[in-house]
């Protein structure tokens, strides 16, 4: 212990002695820790640890799987077949998206809600905060006028008060008793506000080809991801042959809920890492060429000492700690440039990624991170500085103590610095040529035509209350009036409506047949994603049509229904230009 403080003292002393070296060199190891403890704590806080759950390797999500896509929503039906056969879950729940107007309380307001069955928090494992969790028989329907909301609902529109647990709110139109409010780290559903039971009727039993919820589930104990996998295909595969209409060549897919949650965005963050990985390896070869060079202005120092007795590894001993010095001191920076980076990229987020991102909201530098900076540091240190330390410690003494005060290098010294130049040019030509082809994509994706011109394009979503509009001619008398009101407005060119927006990341899907082709067997029938609109929402996006006429206020109910398709389908089922009036 006592060697090491002494070589502490004298490791500071000599850092003090080149100031210019070892600022320049503390600077460049700030730079690549820093960067590699920002990803860092975006993989840990994104891949890591997005989800507070206990024992989220047992929650899985679980979809239906066919040949052309393997994640496809489910059906009701499906999933009380799985739960009521499957003998693998702790747990099987059932959740869908359901947009919401709340007016209790300030001002109408738009959010997002999720009708969930009875045990879809037993699943995550974790209760409300405030209240109680739903019970079984609210997912009947007339029972369902019960709901959950989230922590930050609860504070920004209810001003965290305490007692709102058995208060009663207007959703949708409808009252609703507030039965709970989740904790503040709860963030599953995505960009869920309130929670509210799925009142399951037999209508919804029984169709088995609205395909429109997701599932998620908690294994038991002691059962393996590959053990629920194989019940669930032998679960699908009786399935298919009870409903051949809508199952046939569907399967279940098992996945982890953190694997399923991350997919879309973790090969970008893992090649990110390696990127600065990059840039840290840059900085060690930069730092080592740098202790190689003031290594051979010290042989005559480490000449005398190993004379006076010094062993090797004393020496190499005293010229990493020198190095692990200098990596800490540049860690310590890092961290600190890390965090400011963070708080940027905090900052240039939109207000509503830290509710659809899981994990986003514990963006930071915490202990965890904080640990992993200090291993990189140690490791950073001994990486750059144990060439430098192997070289100088075996020193020539007749040779050094020739030279005077000066050392000159050696022939193995000038390899060594000859080699990590090399590598330096090799790492920065991998990591230009990534960047390159990163660029590349990026300007292909601008040049991307999407179909419609968004210039001056603007949006806005509206949720109808089926309770104050709760038959269809309502509804069209609604949407027809709004429609006439935008049109009026000053600056308006034109105004449409569409059920999804393109791009939004919701879509709907449609069955078709189509005149003179036979029908498919059953799990092969033709479908397609399809949206309703009214006759200007072209006008509204630009999208101007290749052939044949747009939609006018004459396509009503009771005319001939008709549909505009894409070049795409056109060109598949309609080669010769023939799909006009078919």
């Amino acid at each position: 212990m006592n060697h090491l403080f002494s070589d502490l003292r004298y490791g500071v002393r000599m850092l003090f002695r080149k100031p210019g070296v070892t600022v320049i060199a503390i600077l460049a190891l700030a730079l690549g820790i820093g960067a590699n403890t920002a990803i860092f704590s975006v993989v840990h806080a994104l891949l890591l640890k997005p989800f507070p759950f206990p024992e989220l390797e047992r929650i899985v999500a679980v979809w239906d799987e066919s040949q052309r896509n393997p994640h496809n929503e489910v059906s009701v039906g499906n999933y009380l077949d799985w739960r009521a056969q499957s003998e693998s879950y702790e747990h099987l729940a059932l959740y869908r998206w359901w947009g919401v107007n709340l007016t209790s309380n300030g001002n109408p307001e738009r959010m997002q809600g999720f009708l969930v069955t009875a045990n879809m928090l037993d699943a995550l494992g974790m209760p409300p905060m405030l209240g109680r969790n739903f019970k079984a028989e609210e997912n009947e329907p007339g029972k369902d006028s019960v709901a959950i909301l989230s922590y930050g609902l609860w504070q920004r529109r209810f001003g965290s008060d305490p007692s709102i647990v058995g208060k009663t709110i207007q959703i949708n139109g409808e009252a609703r008793t507030v039965i709970g409010v989740m904790p503040a780290e709860f963030n599953f559903p995505r960009g869920m506000e309130i929670l509210s039971p799925l009142a399951i009727t037999p209508e919804m039993k029984s169709n088995r080809g609205n395909h429109s919820y997701l599932v998620i589930g908690r294994l038991k104990s002691g059962v393996s991801l590959a053990q629920a996998q194989s019940e669930m295909t032998t679960i699908a595969a009786q399935l298919a042959q009870q409903y051949p209409e809508n199952n046939t060549g569907l399967s279940a897919g098992v996945y982890p809920l953190l694997t399923d949650t991350v997919r879309p965005y973790r090969i970008a963050l893992i090649a990110l890492m390696c990127a600065v990985c990059f840039v840290l390896l840059i900085a060690c070869a930069n730092v080592a060429n740098l202790l190689l060079a003031r290594a051979a202005e010290r042989s005559r120092e480490m000449a005398i000492r190993a004379a006076m007795g010094a062993g090797k590894w004393a020496l190499i001993r005293q010229l990493l700690t020198e190095s692990v010095l200098l990596a800490v001191v540049g860690g310590a920076m890092g961290i600190l440039l890390a965090l400011w980076g963070l708080e940027l990229l905090k900052a240039s987020l939109p207000g509503d990624a830290f509710s659809f991102v899981p994990g986003l909201r514990n963006l930071g530098v915490n202990y965890f991170v904080l640990g992993f900076t200090l291993g990189l540091s140690l490791l950073t240190g001994i990486l750059f500085g144990l060439a430098p330390a192997l070289q100088a410690a075996k020193p020539d003494l007749n040779e050094s103590l020739k030279e005077g005060s000066k050392g000159t290098a050696s022939a193995s010294r000038s390899r060594l610095r000859s080699a990590l130049v090399v590598a330096e040019v090799a790492l920065s030509l991998v990591l230009l040529t990534g960047a390159g082809f990163m660029m590349r994509s990026f300007l292909h994706l601008l040049q991307v035509n999407p179909g419609f011109n968004y210039e001056n394009v603007l949006t806005m979503g509206v949720q109808l209350s089926l309770a104050k509009y709760p038959e269809a001619p309502q509804r069209v008398a609604f949407y027809q009036e709004l429609d006439r009101r935008l049109h009026a407005l000053p600056g308006i060119e034109a105004a449409g409506f569409v059920n999804n927006l393109p791009l939004g990341g919701s879509n709907s899907s449609s069955r078709f047949l189509i005149e003179g082709i036979p029908e498919p067997p059953p799990g092969q029938r033709f479908s397609g994603r399809s949206r309703r609109c009214t006759p200007d929402y072209f006008k509204a996006m630009g999208i101007t049509l290749l052939k044949g006429r747009s939609f006018t206020a004459e396509d009503q109910p009771d005319s001939p229904p008709v549909v505009i398709i894409n070049e795409t389908m056109a060109q598949k089922f309609f080669p010769k230009g023939d799909g006009m009036m078919n």
